[in-house]
């Protein structure tokens, strides 16, 4: 692995249909890269890149571990899933990333499972505290120790305070001092490296980024709708220059990219070098030397199987000046032509709802309407979803809105699931 001059020009900003200050556009030079024997389960097809100043190479794809395929009766295909993860690691990819909560609290155990005969070795290991569940001051080290019990670890890689909001900095995190916390956990070896997640506007990123100074890594959504969206790129920048790694999430806005309407499609199509729609998404992430990895939620051995073939050719600045323009042409038709729900499937608004309705399902179907009009597959796929393995339908609302203050999107969902009553007749 060679090292790199981490400069990226003005066209990759504009590329993402924003404008920022151009001193925003220098980078540091990168230090000399980790051999490669010394990387964790190193394969020639694989690129891996710096975790920020950890020391660490991780791959440029990494395995979200939230989106499982599932049975028909509602639970984890797990066996499938365990194929899926154990192929993508034998292929290079070396972080895995789950949390407490995923899977209605059963990704932990899943991931330790699958994680079994040898595989826990070649990863880097990665989940998160929820806050939310932080009613004592023993309750830090009581769900720690859970979490190293579920995954069969004597130690989690990289610890993350999970999905930082308002309410939850100016309330539970900040009360009982969880960044501290977390601290002390590292001192004690039950964590190697400590990071967050954040889903609050940038006025909070820079208040979590100044609480502590050590802070090593953050995870932050980030695809090229969303380059002003809450940290943005310049959290991803300010981050950056602490010399922290940086995780992009959502690079699909939950599958929103995966699939581009016909109009977007052309534009793309104009570039001399042709790329699948989630391949962009990709690209644009890799180009970015800030970026350490890119997590995907796989859900399906195709998906693995493609994004293991689109990571074999991630680099920084290996976007063409021409492909830029097309990305930023396209860009502009999405934010001018298109209404769309910007829903990523997190299903955070699913556990807080009594009512267990699958918002995310619905809005895929539902975008897709937007897109091209046509009603009636959209319809189907809309009242297929009722009472199946993902939750219920649009009937099952209540508008009791209790969804709304755990969508981190900041999305009226009960008014769009109004709207797509209304027009479906539903």
């Amino acid at each position: 692995m060679n090292r790199r001059t981490f400069i990226t020009s003005s066209a990759l900003l504009a590329a993402a249909g924003t404008a920022l200050p151009s001193n925003l556009l220098a980078r540091p030079a990168a230090s000399e890269a980790t051999p490669l024997d010394n990387i964790r389960n190193y394969k020639p097809s694989m690129q891996y890149r710096p975790m920020g100043q950890t020391g660490v190479l991780v791959s440029a794809l990494s395995f979200g571990m939230m989106r499982p395929p599932f049975l028909p009766s509602g639970e984890p295909d797990e066996a499938t899933f365990q194929t899926m993860v154990r192929h993508a690691i034998d292929n290079g990819l070396n972080y895995i990333d789950t949390s407490h909560v995923y899977s209605k609290g059963k990704s932990q155990g899943i991931t330790g499972r699958i994680l079994q005969n040898g595989y826990r070795e070649k990863v880097w290991l990665a989940t998160k505290f929820p806050w939310w569940q932080m009613e004592k001051a023993g309750d830090f080290d009581r769900i720690l120790n859970q979490q190293l019990e579920e995954l069969q670890t004597d130690a989690i890689d990289f610890y993350l305070l999970h999905a930082i909001t308002i309410d939850g900095w100016n309330g539970a995190i900040t009360r009982f001092n969880i960044p501290h916390l977390i601290e002390k956990a590292k001192e004690q070896g039950k964590i190697k490296h400590m990071g967050f997640s954040l889903h609050a506007p940038s006025p909070i990123f820079k208040k979590v980024l100044q609480y502590t100074p050590h802070w090593e890594f953050c995870q932050l959504q980030m695809n090229y709708l969303d380059v002003e969206y809450e940290a943005g790129l310049v959290g991803i920048k300010q981050a950056y220059d602490r010399g922290m790694g940086v995780i992009a999430m959502e690079p699909l806005r939950g599958g929103f990219l995966a699939s581009l309407p016909p109009k977007a499609k052309a534009i793309l199509e104009t570039s001399p070098q042709k790329y699948h729609d989630v391949a962009w998404a990709f690209n644009y992430l890799w180009d970015m030397p800030e970026i350490s990895t890119v997590l995907s939620g796989m859900s399906a051995m195709p998906h693995v199987i493609d994004n293991l073939t689109y990571a074999k050719h991630a680099a920084v600045e290996m976007m063409r000046p021409e492909e830029r323009k097309i990305l930023a042409q396209m860009i502009q038709h999405l934010r001018t032509d298109y209404n769309a729900v910007p829903c990523t499937g997190c299903n955070y608004c699913r556990l807080a709802c009594p009512e267990e309705v699958a918002v995310a399902q619905l809005m895929i179907p539902w975008n897709q309407y937007k897109w091209n009009g046509n009603m009636e597959p959209a319809k189907r796929r809309i009242e297929f979803v009722h009472g199946g393995r993902y939750g219920n339908g649009v009937p099952a609302c209540t508008q009791c809105n209790k969804c709304l203050p755990a969508c981190p999107q900041g999305i009226n969902i009960p008014g769009v699931l109004q709207e797509i009553k209304t027009t479906m007749k539903i």
